[in-house]
């Protein structure tokens, strides 16, 4: 059963489901890309609008998450 529906874009729709109870996210997004009748794509992902900062971190790259910590490493020097 579905908690909600949403229209996120030209002709895509996401579905949000409740998450399997041995995932870390408590949401499950799936997005249909739509063309006519037919549904050309099915993307299914973790639901990060209800996810903690940590969670989100976990999907992030190395490359993001190197970017992130020098971000905040900067923030903390100008702060003394």
């Amino acid at each position: 059963e579905p908690l909600r529906y949403e229209k996120s874009g030209n002709d895509e729709y996401e579905v949000i489901y409740e998450a399997p109870a041995n995932k870390d996210y408590k949401e499950l997004k799936l997005i249909f890309a739509c063309h006519g009748n037919t549904i050309d794509l099915v993307t299914i992902m973790p639901n990060f609008q209800t996810a903690t900062n940590r969670q989100k971190k976990k999907y992030q790259s190395d490359k993001r998450k190197d970017i992130e910590k020098k971000r905040l490493k900067a923030i903390a020097k100008r702060k003394w």
